[in-house]
């Protein structure tokens, strides 16, 4: 950053990763051009030292003192009690009695700390049997990779006994020659440590038994990050949901009395798993409950006495193109989020709905809501005046998808295309585009090697978006939206 300033070149493009060209050495002009082939323009990117407050080049010196001292303090630290811990396990991890094939695994999500073992193996502990993977190497290493660790590959190599690898190989690549795994950091994703596991866990292994260790965060780190409760959390309600059995993170596990949700982990994707649970055992439960609501006609009205949120309303209006939940409290109205309305929504068995009468406040909760609505998205897309509107985290995952595939190919149609569907995603007129788009990324999961691999199919899809969204211009499709009408399917307010 200081450099930047020094040169009069400021650079803001989160996605381009400027601080990691730099650290590869590229110079601010390279930069520049290499964001211009991306598809971004130099005065949208680029600023002058003089755009910023003055104080904030005195922060940043102020910062990098604070960041040399560090550095040279942490450069008389040469202990490392994680790692001694580690080289001290080593013959129980080779033990033939549990290893017999004598191969280790050894999972880690920093490339960093990855070199550093690599180092530490080969050089302190003079390994030669060590094989190094990550994202950059993959693709040269993939026939060591099964040649050594795959039990069921043509030609089996005694060469390498220790691989190093981040979650690149936590996918789509059989390790099972090993059956002992060492996570030398914990996951933040317990799905991941599944998919680690599964590396190792299949058909054709020689063992008897999978041993799994795990590097857990110090007691102090772990107060800060709370890392082990919230991984427990996860995998607990894996068994919860999926009747698994083993402990495979802390023996504190437990595999057949955990509730699938805990309202002390702040996760979306977690509530809205337990909602859908609940729908499916009231469907296993009160077959006829459920068709009943079902069956609900649009625009039904509850009035609930709650004791709380009085003189509020929720109030849900969805069109062709957008579905919103909007809270209402006198004459104003905010779109929330679906867990969010879930949280005002939900109502105990034993709680009754009470009368609408003519001077309740539901009538005009809805007119305003419905008038919010209009604004929002009636007037955006009005053909005089159209206006991207304000991308939200969904949309930007769907651009940056686009982008990378655009980096990634020399296909300038497919270059050409995935700019085409920028513009829709940034438009937000299809309700369904975004969805697609995010769905497809997801199996990629930022894996340019991968996506380079399945360019062909990537290339595929693209067209068939192309084909379904491009039929018409700018103008004609916002006219063709059907959004004049938007319809209210259920509102509530409290009283």
């Amino acid at each position: 950053m200081i450099k930047m300033f020094d040169e009069d070149k400021v650079i803001i493009a989160p996605d381009l990763k400027v601080k990691e060209l730099q650290v590869k050495g590229m110079e601010l002009d390279q930069i520049i051009e290499h964001a211009i082939t991306k598809g971004y323009l130099a005065e949208e990117i680029v600023f002058p030292a003089d755009a910023f407050e003055p104080k904030f080049q005195e922060m940043l010196q102020h910062d990098k003192q604070i960041l040399d001292k560090l550095n040279k303090e942490w450069e008389k630290e040469h202990d490392d009690p994680k790692y001694n811990l580690f080289i001290s396990r080593l013959p129980e991890f080779f033990d033939p009695s549990a290893n017999p094939t004598g191969k280790l695994v050894v999972f880690s999500e920093s490339v960093d700390t990855l070199n550093y073992l690599f180092k530490r193996l080969t050089q302190d502990e003079n390994h030669n049997d060590v094989l190094l993977v990550t994202a950059a190497n993959r693709r040269q290493m993939e026939t060591l990779i099964k040649e050594n660790f795959d039990a069921k590959y043509a030609v089996q190599d005694t060469r390498y006994n220790i691989i190093l690898t981040s979650d690149v190989l936590a996918e789509g690549v059989n390790l099972h020659r090993s059956n002992v795994i060492v996570n030398y950091d914990s996951p933040w994703n317990a799905t991941r440590l599944i998919q680690r596991i599964g590396r190792v866990n299949r058909i054709g292994s020689v063992a008897a038994n999978i041993y799994n260790y795990m590097f857990y965060p110090s007691k102090q780190g772990d107060d800060e990050i709370q890392l082990y409760r919230n991984a427990l959390v996860k995998l607990q309600g894996f068994h919860s949901a999926f009747g698994e059995d083993a402990k495979i993170y802390s023996r504190e596990e437990i595999v057949h009395e955990f509730q699938l949700f805990d309202s002390k982990v702040k996760d979306s994707i977690d509530k809205k798993i337990a909602l859908l649970r609940e729908v499916r055992e009231l469907y296993s439960s009160n077959r006829q409950l459920y068709h009943k609501i079902k069956s609900l006609p649009m625009k039904s009205r509850v009035i609930r006495e709650t004791g709380k949120h009085v003189g509020q309303s929720i109030v849900f209006v969805s069109s062709t193109v957008k579905t919103e939940f909007y809270h209402v409290k006198g004459n104003k109205a905010e779109a929330i989020d679906f867990i969010e309305a879930m949280n005002y929504l939900k109502a105990k068995p034993e709680e009754r709905g009470v009368p609408l009468t003519a001077d309740s406040p539901h009538y005009q909760h809805v007119n305003c809501a419905l008038q919010q609505y209009t604004s929002e998205y009636v007037e955006a897309a009005d053909t005089s005046s159209v206006q991207s509107k304000e991308l939200d985290k969904i949309d930007k995952e769907a651009l940056k998808f686009l982008r990378t595939i655009k980096q990634i190919t020399t296909d300038h149609m497919l270059q050409a295309d995935c700019s085409v569907l920028m513009d829709y995603v940034t438009e937000g007129i299809y309700n369904q585009l975004v969805p697609a788009i995010n769905k497809q990324s997801r199996q990629y999961k930022g894996d340019k090697v991968k996506m380079k691999q399945e360019e062909y199919r990537l290339q595929l899809f693209i067209s068939q978006l192309i084909q379904k969204y491009q039929t018409q211009s700018k103008e004609q499709r916002h006219d063709a939206q059907d959004i004049s009408n938007p319809q209210i399917i259920i509102s509530e307010t409290f009283q």
